[in-house]
């Protein structure tokens, strides 16, 4: 879905029911329109504080529409969806609908323990693919 146009931004951000918008953008300076958007401008304090959330999550979690590591998995697991839901329970709060949309996954994450996971080293930003996902499946996998 493209990225919805300022005023609409603007509308879904002021309903009090909303906690956020996720936004793309192609060109840098699209940031401070975005930033505009929801009324205000970056500030160096703001700036830090987005600098110190972007070193916790790093190598945590497959970049949007990367799926470099999908061609190396010998077992063709899905990557991407698998780490997504598990950011879905961990830091959305969003714990059933991870479970759930991971329990509708072909193949879960338990195949990574038999193998030696060649996908990492595909991966361009350095996530631990096989402890991430074998923690997304300890998380995730409904119980038996």
């Amino acid at each position: 879905m493209p990225t919805p146009p300022l005023p609409l931004a603007r509308a879904v951000l002021s309903n009090p029911n909303v906690s956020c918008l996720v936004v793309s953008f192609s060109k840098p300076q699209h940031f401070d329109e975005y930033i505009w958007a929801s009324g205000g401008r970056l500030t160096n304090q703001g700036a830090a504080i987005l600098s110190r959330y972007d070193a916790q999550v790093a190598g945590t979690y497959c970049h949007p529409h990367c799926g470099a590591c999908l061609p190396a998995c010998p077992e063709r697991l899905a990557v991407t969806d698998g780490l997504r839901y598990r950011m879905y329970f961990e830091d959305y709060g969003r714990e059933r609908e991870g479970m759930c949309l991971y329990a509708a996954l072909e193949r879960d994450a338990r195949r990574c323990e038999t193998w030696p996971a060649p996908c990492a080293a595909a991966c361009p930003v350095d996530v631990p693919i096989r402890q991430r996902m074998l923690g997304a499946d300890a998380l995730l996998r409904l119980p038996a």
